[in-house]
């Protein structure tokens, strides 16, 4: 009936048929969304605006986040007292789920901590996948990073992935790291904006057609 109360936690984990959540109206998503787990997909499709301030999100084994045409997703973490000592790093898990911008916007800001994209407790593959739309990245600290570990991929076929960093002569702590992960961009547009000098990554590949601006 509805997105749980302040201080609820939502879970979308039943087991059973794939099944997808929809929200198809404005809400406020509040401390902790957790989407798959089980053996089928469960899929959170976002046609509206989806806020969360000060929460956690985590997309496990066969779990999706679909932000689709019109839809929108907000994240703006200030700190909280929800995550567990061993998650005060990460308040966007995505371990073997799949976040899916599919022409809607996801927007992650002032993060106060990080988000990891990497394999899951299933063996499944951590994934991003914009096809098209946009998904922003604006830490508020050097300690905010984007990290694709081992079994995370970030997947571009068109749309755009701007990573709007902090000053670097605050912290020498870059806001994007691929550690043993890897990005492909087949006809997006991957931005990086007032980032530290030591941007680390392990693999970009990069898939452009230029005979046709040449000739």
């Amino acid at each position: 009936d509805g997105v749980p109360a302040e201080g609820q936690i939502a879970y979308i984990t039943v087991g059973g048929n794939d099944y997808t959540v929809t929200i198809a109206e404005d809400a406020v998503l509040n401390k902790r969304l957790v989407v798959g787990g089980g053996a089928n997909v469960a899929t959170l499709a976002i046609s509206a605006t989806a806020a969360m301030t000060n929460g956690y999100i985590n997309v496990n084994d066969g779990g999706m986040i679909s932000v689709n045409e019109h839809g929108s997703l907000l994240y703006e973490g200030k700190g909280d007292g929800v995550r567990t000592d061993t998650e005060l790093t990460e308040v966007i898990a995505i371990k073997g789920g799949e976040l899916l911008v599919d022409g809607g916007t996801v927007d992650f800001r002032d993060m106060s901590g990080r988000i990891v994209v990497s394999d899951g407790e299933n063996g499944g593959k951590g994934k991003i996948t914009v096809r098209n739309g946009s998904i922003y990245h604006n830490p508020d600290t050097g300690a905010d990073y984007f990290r694709i570990e081992t079994g995370g991929f970030v997947d571009m076929s068109g749309g755009t992935f701007l990573f709007d960093g902090y000053n670097p002569s605050i912290v020498n702590d870059v806001g994007f790291r691929l550690n043993g992960g890897e990005m492909c961009i087949t006809g997006g547009v991957f931005g990086v904006v007032k980032f530290a000098d030591n941007f680390h990554t392990n693999r970009i590949n990069l898939f452009i057609n230029l005979i046709s601006d040449l000739f």
